[in-house]
């Protein structure tokens, strides 16, 4: 069987790659406070608060008060896989696209997440950053910087073509 050559993109006959052990230690190790300041600090400073009602920038210039009672909050998370049910919380708010929306099609819905569930799901996303391109296949075009979901319709369009082009 040989590779499968998709825009540029050569899927292996293989399959993908597998996570190996050290990336399987890497993933698995305790999260330390240091990870959980990081995805602090890396959220956009004034983004819209959640229905805990603060900013990413209350604990990232309070962070010498309420870091440690962050850390430790989602650490406990973490360790226990256990989270309150209200952190998960979410406000579903709709932005308007035109100026004068009549139907509920000219709105954007949007949802508002506290800080404290983003704080989790960022540092997840900081494990993840180091095998992500072990985990995404080189014809898939989400999740790594610089592809675009739009560039699929290019790869559907060219399968398309093949087939139509081919003599059965």
């Amino acid at each position: 069987m040989e590779d499968v050559e998709l825009v540029g993109a050569t899927l292996p006959k293989e399959g993908f790659a597998r996570l190996d052990r050290d990336d399987n230690i890497s993933l698995n190790k305790p999260f330390l406070a240091m990870e959980i300041e990081r995805a602090v600090r890396s959220m956009g400073r004034f983004k819209a608060p959640g229905t805990d009602g603060f900013q990413p920038v209350f604990y990232q210039e309070g962070w010498d008060v309420v870091g440690d009672s962050v850390s430790k909050f989602v650490l406990e998370f973490f360790e226990m896989g256990i989270l309150p049910k209200e952190t998960n919380d979410a406000l579903i708010v709709l932005i308007p696209k035109v100026v004068k929306p009549e139907r509920t099609t000219q709105f954007r819905p949007i949802s508002l997440c506290n800080a404290l569930f983003k704080t989790i799901t960022k540092a997840m996303v900081g494990r993840l950053k180091c095998v992500i391109d072990k985990l995404v296949g080189p014809a898939q075009a989400s999740f790594i910087p610089g592809r675009l979901s739009a560039d699929n319709i290019v790869v559907v369009q060219e399968a398309v073509h093949s087939m139509g082009c081919k003599k059965w």
